[in-house]
């Protein structure tokens, strides 16, 4: 078609689609349109966007919610070996922001509403609310009164619609996503099924601007003595990719933790990378502690349990390609077709 350009949108109103030449429209609402009409006023494209209206209604520098670890409007993760206190600091953070604190961990704190939505996916009603009621013995001047701005929603059914309405009925400064592997829907190593997922999430983030997402998630198995790293967690590439500041907590010494910026697409300061080093506390909060050695990189020798895994697998009529997904979805390093090829020969 001579004279012609091809776009392809997502979602587009009735009154929109009016603007186009519409070739295709699929049930999943892709539309394939090709350029609008000739005379129709630029202003009827409310999908476009100036960059003289980004730039008079922006700041200098990005905001924070948390300084240097949340990002105002933007996706980031949380991650961490099981019991490294994951959860129990999402939530801290959480009651501090609604407690008006000017800090957490020595980062400055920057709510706009006091409001949070937190979903929850392993941990339920009641061992929740136990956790809530140590914190706040920790939090200096904690006002109960506060809890009733931190919306939990534990039936995570249809959780974008939940999300959704939750958002349309109140504002918030955060929502914690409790823990991302839930909330995949499909195979979390395949970089297309997650960017996909996470879409929603981006939507959100464009919609609401003061409004940003914290993930909670998983390192992979085997990988807690590995130095810190955006390469350490649970499924693909897109996942770490999605995120603009990735943050992974590790175990030191019984209470010792420390926390680890591994990305930040929005902070220049060459000392972000610097660990922040913590000490939790009887009621599941953190405090700061003086800096201790970090655990070995010496990793644990599995490869035999991997190869009884992978024999077991191709036993049960697998192929090599579903055997290496299989196997990365479990937390297994290392276990690509090649290797998993030589594994069976042995």
């Amino acid at each position: 078609m001579d004279g012609w350009t091809r776009f392809i949108f997502m979602n587009l109103s009735e009154a929109q689609l009016g603007l186009f030449d519409v070739q295709m429209k699929g049930s999943s609402g892709l539309v394939e349109v090709y350029q609008s009409k000739k005379g129709t006023p630029l202003a009827e494209l409310d999908f476009l966007v100036s960059a003289r209206s980004l730039v008079e209604k922006v700041g200098d520098e990005i905001p924070w919610l948390i300084e240097d670890l949340i990002p105002k409007g933007a996706i980031v993760m949380l991650g961490g070996e099981s019991t490294a206190g994951k959860s129990s600091m999402a939530k801290e953070f959480c009651l501090r922001l609604l407690n008006g604190d000017e800090e957490v961990l020595g980062k400055k704190l920057n709510p706009m509403f006091k409001s949070i939505l937190y979903v929850s996916s392993e941990d339920g009603e009641y061992p929740t609310g136990i956790v809530i009621k140590n914190q706040i013995k920790a939090v200096a001047g904690f006002e109960v009164a506060s809890l009733d701005a931190l919306h939990l929603i534990f039936d995570t059914h249809k959780i974008n619609v939940k999300i959704s309405a939750a958002l349309n009925a109140m504002p918030v400064d955060l929502i914690v996503i409790d823990s991302m592997g839930d909330f995949l829907s499909g195979n979390m190593n395949q970089t297309n099924t997650v960017r996909s997922d996470l879409d929603f999430y981006s939507k959100i983030i464009n919609r609401y601007p003061n409004t940003s997402v914290l993930f909670v998630h998983h390192t992979g198995k085997g990988k807690e003595a590995n130095l810190p790293s955006k390469n350490n967690f649970l499924g693909s590439q897109g996942i770490e990719a999605k995120m603009r500041v990735v943050m992974e907590l590790k175990k030191g010494k019984e209470d010792l933790r420390s926390l680890h910026i591994v990305k930040s697409n929005y902070s220049s300061d060459p000392k972000i990378s610097d660990p922040i080093f913590m000490r939790m506390t009887q009621f599941q909060t953190y405090e700061l502690s003086e800096p201790f050695e970090l655990r070995s990189e010496k990793k644990k020798d599995d490869r035999i349990e991997k190869i009884a895994i992978a024999k077991q697998l191709k036993g049960q009529g697998l192929t090599l390609n579903e055997i290496s997904n299989e196997m990365t979805s479990r937390g297994y390093a290392d276990c690509g077709k090649s290797a998993i090829g030589n594994w069976l020969k042995q």
